[in-house]
């Protein structure tokens, strides 16, 4: 599954995120999560008192690397580059991203925006991680998490995972790991997930992570010359606690 999201690569480029069902490589769409500045909120005072409120969140600043069972969730390096260029130049690996195959000239200016993107300071930002097969040492996917807002406690996730390495559990082993990093030490609300409709395994994995289809969006999206239907799935820090318990 791979998520047409606002940009989190470079200014004029959108991240991506792949799911895996066993089958084939699933991809989430552009976020419908609130980013950016912070709205003007038109309450009254006496309204606004009876809104529960937590401490402002600090931002995310990881140790890394964010180990699982099999995989290390790293910070992009420059030698990363053969690894991402072997499945970013794979058709079956951008049919829903936003960009076209992408040659290795391509994937290296992608690189080095990626090479920046470790920590969180601000809403609106992402941090893009490497996903390393501990085993082998070889970069077989990317991991990412927005701070879509700091007011309202929001999130997105994505990730984009090599063809070779679906129907292993890597993709979900990945994520999991993300919606930790994202409720339990950034301290978020609730985390959303954007799709292609026609991705129906991609939705079938969100589920398996506890996520609930919040919204159908038709022709929300005109994507790659044809208009797009997106679903949003979204979990909350509170049914995450109790999936997890």
């Amino acid at each position: 599954m791979i998520a047409r999201a606002a940009s989190a690569i470079a200014p004029t480029e959108i991240p991506a995120a792949a799911w895996d069902d066993g089958s084939r490589l699933l991809v989430v769409t552009k976020p419908r999560c609130r980013s950016g500045p912070e709205p003007v909120r038109l309450l009254s005072n006496n309204i606004r008192q009876t809104i529960p409120r937590t401490a402002p969140v600090p931002g995310l600043r990881p140790t890394y690397p964010l180990r699982t069972e099999r995989l290390d969730l790293r910070p992009h390096r420059t030698d990363d580059l053969d690894d991402l260029y072997a499945f970013h130049s794979r058709p079956e690996v951008v049919r829903y991203t936003p960009w076209p195959v992408r040659d290795r000239e391509q994937t290296r200016k992608a690189l080095e925006a990626k090479l920046r993107q470790d920590v969180l300071t601000e809403p609106g930002q992402w941090l893009v991680l490497a996903i390393e097969l501990r085993e082998t040492g070889t970069v077989i996917g990317e991991v990412l998490l927005k701070w879509a807002s700091e007011t309202d406690r929001q999130g997105e996730i994505g990730f984009a995972l090599h063809t070779d390495y679906q129907g292993k559990g890597l993709a979900f082993e990945a994520a999991t790991e993300v919606l930790r990093l994202g409720f339990e030490e950034l301290g978020l609300h609730r985390i959303c997930a954007v799709l292609d409709d026609r991705n129906t395994a991609s939705a079938q994995l969100l589920e398996r992570l506890g996520m609930h289809r919040e919204a159908h969006l038709i022709e929300c999206a005109f994507f790659k010359g044809e208009w797009a239907n997106e679903y949003v799935y979204a979990l909350r820090a509170d049914r995450w606690r109790a999936v997890r318990a």
